[in-house]
């Protein structure tokens, strides 16, 4: 994938797992260090496997990341653009961040047409919600990434 075809311009920074925030929404981790060791937002976080998630919150002893298992518009980027999992995961990300109550009214609506579908018999309900939904998801993410270059 290229990932780790580049030279890092920064230091690596050490730190350890305080805790992790009990949220059904999304997954975030907080941190024992913040910007007086030289975290700041933005900055990624890499484990021996890669990138796994983008620092979002910084307190001068404290961080908070957003990790890359909080996916919106992942699965289209790989679709429709040639990208890899991470750089899809991370576009997902901006996108959640950059659209947080709107993200937050789309789950919404995604839960309670799903659940709704689900009352009627013999999956009916399901072949007429989930092929809606795809192209409403198509459109959402066309309407929200911009790509460089692109139309």
């Amino acid at each position: 994938m290229g990932v780790f075809d580049k030279a890092v311009d920064q230091p690596a920074i050490v730190v350890e797992v305080l805790y992790e925030p009990s949220n059904a929404f999304n997954r975030r981790l907080v941190f024992n260090k913040g910007s007086s060791a030289g975290i700041a937002p933005g900055m990624p976080v890499i484990d021996e496997g890669g990138v796994v998630g983008q620092i979002i919150r910084v307190t001068p002893m404290s961080s908070e990341a957003a990790m890359l298992t909080d996916e919106v518009v992942s699965i289209p980027t790989i679709l429709d653009r040639d990208t890899d999992a991470i750089t899809a995961a991370i576009t997902s990300l901006q996108v959640v961040f950059s659209n947080v109550v709107v993200m937050a009214l789309w789950g919404l609506l995604i839960v309670a047409l799903v659940a709704g579908a689900l009352w009627l018999p013999w999956g009916i309900g399901l072949v007429l919600v989930g092929p809606w939904l795809g192209h409403a998801s198509w459109h959402a993410y066309r309407g929200s990434v911009c790509w460089n270059g692109a139309p």
